[in-house]
């Protein structure tokens, strides 16, 4: 489906733009009336400044985006006229493993 809408870059990465519709990588359009999304460890997200790491931190960046703009989508709203993530996330991600320890 990825490769048919052209929403995919050469190391099968799905594109998408800040909004993290799923978009043309050429052009950064958005495919299918930009009503198809994608986040986490296959998104690359088009329009920032830097890569994001593929770890849990931007995936939940991305997944508030995602729900926002799918409740928005599902009242109606333009689909150019939705919530992006920021173009820069922290580099760093600690992660808890509990009160003693965290990596």
């Amino acid at each position: 489906l990825v490769a048919k809408l052209g929403a995919g870059d050469s190391t099968g990465q799905i594109c998408t733009n800040r909004a993290m519709q799923c978009v043309c990588e050429g052009d950064g359009i958005p495919v299918a009336s930009g009503r198809i999304f994608a986040l986490g460890d296959c998104a690359k997200v088009l329009g920032t400044e830097m890569r994001f790491t593929k770890d849990i931190y931007p995936a939940e960046a991305m997944v508030g985006v995602v729900v926002s703009n799918l409740r928005q989508l599902a009242r109606g709203s333009d689909p150019r006229d939705l919530q992006e993530i920021p173009s820069r996330l922290q580099e760093m991600t600690l992660c808890s493993l509990g009160p003693h320890d965290c990596i």
